[in-house]
C-alpha cells in the first residue's frame, strides 16, 4: 500500500523536511491506526484482522524513497464484554463472553465480603443447534440479566454498603412487595426503633454476632422517659428473638443478591432465654359453657365456631356465607368444592384489609358438627347481610365485628365475672389443642385442624389437663394399694 504524505487530504502538494529513519518509524506508528483506505477500498477495523507485517512507502522531497516495514501485533475480535482500550462508560462492568462446549459462557467479577474480588462463570444460552443465539444476543442477555446488575453498585462497591443503604435501596422494596402487612409493620417498627439507630453504619461485609448483641442489649436495657424522669422497663426477650429475626432476613437477602457472603451473623448471635409474657389459659369445659352463656350474639356463635374449629380471629373475621356449607350436599365453591356441613378457610381480615392466610398449612377444610350447624343457620336467618360475599360475624354495618370492642365491652367484664386472669380470642385456640388432646384425637388430625407446619407447635398450644392428670395418679394410686392388700 502506497500513501504520500506530500501531499494533503485534498490533493494539494506540501513541503516537508527531511526525517530521519527514526522519526519516520515513529510518524508512521502514530498514522496506522488512522487510514482513510487500503489500496483504494475502505479500510477494514483492526479489530479482527489478522496480520503479522505492514509496509507503507513514503516519499519526500529530499529523499528517493522510504520504506518502512513494521510489525503489527495480531489482535483479537473486540466485544464491548471484554476489557479492552475501546472507550466505555464510566463504572460500566465488563466480562468475558466466549462459545464453549455448544454454550455461550460468561465469566465476571463480583466482589466478595472481605472487600476483594472473585470470577464467576454462568451460561447464557447455546450456541449452536437449534434455538442457537447469535454473539449479539448473547452480549445484550448478558448485560441484561449479569452485568447491568452488578454495574448498579459499581461507583460503590457491595463490600462498602451498610445496613442502612441495603435497608433502601434492596430490603424495603422487596418488603413492601412480599411481606404481609402486619409482618411487614413489625419489621419496619424494629429496624426503625433498634437495628437503625445501632447498626445502620455498619457495613455488610464487616457485620458480626456481637453487632446483632448490641442492638439486642440497647432494647433490654431500662428506659427512662425524658420528661418524667420515669424508669420504664425494657422490651421482653420475644422482642430479643424479634431484632435478630430482622437483622437475618436482611443478611440472607443480601446472600441472595450476592452483595454478602458466609455465615449468617444474626444466626450465632446469643439472644436471653425466652421467658413468657403471660402464661398460657386453656379453660374448662364448664368455663366454656359459663362463657358461651354470658355472651350476647353474634359474638357467641362466634366464640362457639372459634373454640370447636379453632379458627383464629383474623381468620373469622374473613369467612363469608359462600366459605360455609350447612347442607348436606357438595358445594362449588371457584375451582373448588365445600364438603358437606364443613367451611373452608381461605383468607383472613386484618387491619382493614383482606389478604391471604398466614402460612398454607393455614389453608384447611374443617367439618362442623351439628351443634355449630344449628347456631350458623339461626345467624343466617337475619334480614341483611346473608349472600354469598356478606361476611359471617358482621356489626350492623355489614362491617367484620371488631375484636377490640368485643374484647373491651364482653370478654372483660365476663372475664371478671368468672374469676378467669384473662379472656381473649387466643384462649380459644388454646382451649381447643387442650380440648382435643384430652379426647385422644390422632395427633395429624390436631395439627390440621390447627393449621400448623409442625406437631410441636400443637404441643406448644396444648395446657396441662389437671383433671385428666388426677385421674391417671388415682388409678395408679389404686394400683398400689391393691398391691399392698395382697401382701
Amino acid at each position: 500500500m502506497s500513501w504520500n504524505p506530500a501531499k494533503d487530504s485534498a490533493g494539494t502538494p506540501t513541503r516537508m523536511k527531511s526525517l530521519s529513519q527514526a522519526e519516520l518509524e515513529a510518524h508512521v506508528r502514530a498514522l496506522i491506526d488512522g487510514l482513510p483506505c487500503v489500496r483504494g477500498k475502505k479500510a477494514a477495523p483492526l479489530c479482527g484482522v489478522q496480520r503479522k507485517r505492514f509496509s507503507i512507502r513514503m516519499k519526500s522531497n529530499t529523499s528517493k524513497a522510504a520504506k518502512v516495514t513494521l510489525p503489527i501485533a495480531p489482535r483479537e475480535r473486540v466485544s464491548f464484554l471484554r476489557e479492552d482500550t475501546m472507550s466505555r462508560r464510566r463504572g460500566q462492568r465488563k466480562g468475558w463472553l466466549r462459545p464453549e462446549h455448544g454454550s455461550w459462557l460468561l465469566t465476571y467479577r463480583v466482589y466478595n465480603q472481605t472487600g476483594g474480588s472473585q470470577r464467576e462463570t454462568v451460561t447464557i444460552g447455546p450456541c449452536d443447534g437449534t434455538g442457537k443465539l447469535t454473539q449479539k444476543q448473547a452480549e445484550r442477555f448478558a448485560w441484561d440479566h449479569f452485568l447491568n446488575k452488578v454495574d448498579q453498585v459499581a461507583q460503590q462497591p457491595r463490600a462498602l454498603m451498610t445496613i442502612a443503604e441495603f435497608w433502601e435501596k434492596h430490603y424495603k422494596p422487596a418488603a413492601l412487595l412480599k411481606l404481609k402487612r402486619t409482618t411487614r409493620e413489625q419489621y419496619f417498627s424494629l429496624y426503625s426503633r433498634w437495628i437503625e439507630p445501632v447498626i445502620g453504619r455498619k457495613r455488610l461485609a464487616t457485620l458480626e454476632p456481637g453487632d446483632v448483641e448490641r442492638a439486642i442489649a440497647r432494647a433490654l436495657e431500662v428506659q427512662v422517659d425524658p420528661e418524667t424522669g420515669k424508669k420504664k422497663p425494657g422490651m421482653s426477650s420475644a422482642t430479643a428473638r424479634h431484632i435478630r429475626k430482622v437483622v437475618s432476613a436482611i443478611y440472607s437477602k443480601a446472600k441472595k443478591l450476592r452483595i454478602a457472603s458466609g455465615d449468617n451473623p444474626a444466626s450465632l448471635a446469643d439472644v436471653p432465654e425466652a421467658v413468657p409474657v403471660r402464661a398460657k389459659i386453656a379453660l374448662s369445659v364448664v368455663q366454656m359453657k359459663q362463657v358461651l352463656l354470658m355472651l350476647a350474639e353474634p359474638v357467641r356463635t362466634m366464640a362457639l365456631t372459634a373454640v370447636i374449629t379453632s379458627m383464629n380471629i383474623s381468620e373469622l373475621r374473613g369467612l363469608r356465607w359462600k366459605h360455609v356449607n350447612l347442607t348436606s350436599e357438595w358445594v362449588p365453591y371457584e375451582d373448588e368444592v365445600v364438603p358437606p356441613c364443613a367451611l373452608v378457610v381461605r383468607q383472613h381480615f386484618s387491619r382493614g384489609e383482606v389478604g391471604t392466610l398466614k402460612t398454607g398449612n393455614r389453608k384447611r377444610n374443617v367439618p362442623l358438627p351439628g351443634i355449630v350447624v344449628t347456631a350458623l343457620a339461626c345467624l343466617k336467618q337475619r334480614p341483611y347481610f346473608t349472600g354469598p360475599e356478606d361476611v359471617v360475624f358482621c356489626s350492623r354495618r355489614g362491617t367484620p365485628i371488631n375484636e377490640n370492642n368485643v374484647r373491651r365491652r364482653g370478654f372483660t367484664q365476663v372475664a371478671k365475672t368468672l374469676g378467669i386472669s384473662r379472656l381473649s380470642w387466643h384462649v380459644f385456640r388454646y382451649s381447643h389443642a387442650t380440648f382435643t388432646e384430652s379426647i385422644g384425637m390422632h395427633a395429624r388430625d390436631r395439627q390440621a385442624l390447627m393449621g400448623h407446619g409442625a406437631l410441636d407447635q400443637t404441643d406448644r398450644y396444648t395446657a396441662e389437663d389437671l383433671e385428666r392428670m388426677r385421674v391417671g395418679l388415682d388409678k395408679i394410686a389404686g394400683m398400689i394399694l391393691s398391691a399392698e392388700s395382697v401382701q
